[in-house]
């Protein structure tokens, strides 16, 4: 399962969908990402379970609260972005779950999802690729502002369709790249990210790396510097805007102003210009307050930087 952003939609859906809120007596989502620790992925599943801190540290006790959780209920649990088949390794309070209960894995490789105890069915398994060639240059046209009547459009066409025609059909790219272009609807800057050395990088065939590497190397020094203390933060963590600019002033990424309410409304600009840039994306939850993450994919870019 390749496209990430295609199936990560597609497991909300079906996640809020009313038929499953009804059906299901608990529902519980979790990212496992590549660093797999089961004593912390089994406590977030009993904290998104019950909506309460769990301040339990022995993983036998954690077990044991599982259990009596899903105890004769029928029960959704969502494993997103399994990286290991040491995902199984959660599944074993769940035999005390109802049955009916269901398990959701999303992964950018179907080999991790191969059960090999066979103490599990797998009745769909949903392979995503790329939009199609037609539908992705008219949501590329979109995320790039290039509309026909626009002045120059015919010059920006052809060099559009190259830069799209790199990207895989991923939407997570054409939004990125097309913020990116938007930006400038003039040939010499669509030129100098086409022929930029970032598509050179080394990547796999259903890798978009050099696209996120490319939009962040186009972003000014400080944001640059803001986004990179973001490596600080494990894969999918969620954050408000007023938490991360309260950090970035404490850290001193943010220019002395005359008083502290100028420098929180200065970080609070540069947080939504990277917001509007698609490095952070709104999380849709049910409690109302306004929280962010970090696509995993713009995480590894991150990570990337510090290392450098």
């Amino acid at each position: 399962m390749v496209n990430r952003t295609e199936l990560l939609m597609i497991a909300q859906m079906v996640y809020k969908d009313k038929n499953v809120q009804s059906y299901f007596n608990l529902k519980v989502w979790v990212c496992v990402s590549d660093q797999f620790d089961l004593e912390r992925l089994t406590k977030e599943i009993i904290q998104c379970a019950t909506g309460n801190e769990c301040n339990v540290t022995n993983l036998d006790l954690l077990q044991e609260t599982l259990k009596e959780l899903v105890k004769s209920k029928r029960v959704l649990l969502v494993l997103d972005d399994i990286w290991s088949k040491d995902w199984q390794r959660l599944l074993g309070p769940m035999i005390e779950a109802s049955d009916g209960s269901a398990v959701i894995l999303t992964t950018r490789d179907p080999e991790h999802i191969e059960c090999t105890g066979g103490d599990m069915n797998i009745l769909d398994l949903i392979k995503l690729e790329g939009l199609e060639e037609n539908i992705y240059w008219d949501f590329f046209k979109i995320c790039s502002g290039l509309e026909v009547d626009s002045e120059n459009y015919f010059q920006l066409e052809n060099i559009g369709r190259e830069i799209c025609s790199r990207l895989k059909g991923f939407p997570l790219a054409a939004i990125t790249l097309g913020g990116l272009l938007r930006k400038r609807l003039d040939d010499q800057h669509w030129i100098n990210i086409r022929d930029s050395k970032m598509w050179e990088l080394k990547h796999g065939e259903h890798d978009i790396m050099p696209v996120l590497q490319l939009s962040y190397q186009y972003l000014p020094s400080h944001l640059k510097k803001c986004f990179s203390f973001c490596s600080l933060y494990p894969k999918d963590h969620e954050f408000t805007s007023i938490e991360l600019a309260k950090l970035w002033i404490m850290y001193r990424f943010i220019p002395v102003q005359e008083s502290l309410k100028r420098m929180e409304d200065l970080a609070l600009g540069y947080f939504h210009d990277l917001k509007n840039s698609c490095f952070f994306h709104y999380r849709d939850n049910s409690y109302g307050i306004e929280k962010y993450v970090i696509h995993d994919l713009m995480h590894d870019v991150c990570q990337s930087i510090t290392k450098d």
